[in-house]
Order: C-alpha cells, then structure tokens, then sequence
C-alpha cells in the first residue's frame, strides 16, 4: 500500500488542480447534497446504515465530480460509435494516474458495504458506475474511454468491499462473544438452587387428618 501512495505522489498536484476548479467543486458539493440525502432516505426504507450510506454518497460524488465535471469536450461525430473510440489496454497499477483509478470507487464501495451489508451488490454497482462514466467520457469527449479505468475502478472496489465485509465479520464476531456470555449468566442465576428450590414448597402439614 505504501508502494502505491508513492506512485500517486506525482499526481496528487493534478488532483488538487482538478479539485481546485470552481466548477469540479461546486459540482462535488451539489452531488454531495442530492447524493447524501438520497442516501439518507433510502437507508432509512432499507433499514440500511444511514452513516456510512452517506460516506459512501460522499465518495460516489467525488468520483463522478472529477471524472465527468471538466471543462472542454469534444464529442465525436454523429457517423462514430463513441466505444469505438474507447482504448482496449489491460488492467496496470504502474503510475500514479493507474493507482487513482484504482482508489477512485473504493471509498464508495467499502462504505457501501459496511451500510448495506451486501458486498456483490455493491460491487455490481462499483462496475456499473465505472462503465457508464467511461462510456459518457467517449460520448461526450470529456476525458478518454479506457478499458483499464474500468478494470482499476473495478478490482479497486471488488477489494474494498471485500475489506468491509471482513471488517462486518470480525465486528460481527467480537459484539456475538459478550452477547453469549450475558445469556449464560443469566441462564446461571435463573436455574434454581436446591436452597431455593424448597423454599417455594410449602412445608408438609403433620399430625392427625380429619375428614368431613
């Protein structure tokens, strides 16, 4: 991991220049918004987790912000297919910008996980999204449609969603372990001790029986 941070220092200058545009900030906060309070409601109908569902809004719209909030754009000609256009180069962690990539949905799909508690779900969602914003750069020429974007955005979320769901199972585990020592101790004082057993008998009566 520490490997990977490095590969990415030449690039976070880029990142911060991105970030820095009034428009790529503005439309990170406007995403946050809609994103967060639909996230919020959803998690409430679903009985979801609604504060990691928000962090995982939080880093849908940083994604989307940055990938397809940019000014220019060049869309092809209306005789082009845009896949077309989009390059085929395989999956690659060399270089800061492939390392990015790698990281953009894993915030997305690590709290998505931990919120929903359904980690292949949110990974199909982590590639749908990945897919539609690379088929939307090759539409709209903002940016370029590369199959290992997607492939980096992917293996990225498959990975952190799989440490969310291990991260649920050690949590899972540890809250089980007092939940079992509770109810064996209240299994132990409920049972009833042969001191306390006869003190609910009434004691037997002696002596001479009449009968009426």
């Amino acid at each position: 991991m520490a490997t990977m941070l490095n590969r990415v220092g030449p690039e976070i200058d880029l990142t911060r220049t991105i970030m820095g545009q009034p428009g790529v900030l503005a439309a990170f906060l406007l995403f946050c918004g809609l994103f967060g309070a639909g996230m919020w409601l959803v998690a409430g109908t679903f009985g979801w987790r609604r504060l990691p569902a928000t962090l995982a809004a939080v880093g849908l719209s940083l994604a989307v912000a940055v990938t397809l909030v940019r000014s220019g754009g060049h869309p092809p000609s209306a005789s082009t297919n845009p896949v077309t256009l989009c390059m085929h180069d395989p999956f690659s962690l060399h270089g800061g910008l492939q390392v990015l990539n790698f990281l953009m949905l894993t915030p997305f799909a690590f709290f998505g996980t931990l919120a929903t508690r359904r980690p292949i779900s949110v990974t199909v969602v982590s590639a749908l999204v990945s897919g539609g914003i690379e088929l939307t750069q090759a539409w709209t020429g903002l940016g370029v449609c590369q199959k290992q974007d997607f492939l980096n955005n992917t293996v990225g979320a498959v990975l952190a969603a799989g440490a969310a769901w291990v991260a649920l199972m050690l949590l899972g585990r540890h809250e089980r372990q007092p939940d079992r020592r509770t109810l064996e101790r209240v299994q132990s004082t409920s049972q009833p001790t042969p001191e306390t057993a006869h003190q609910g008998v009434p004691p037997a009566r002696h002596g001479p029986q009449t009968v009426a």
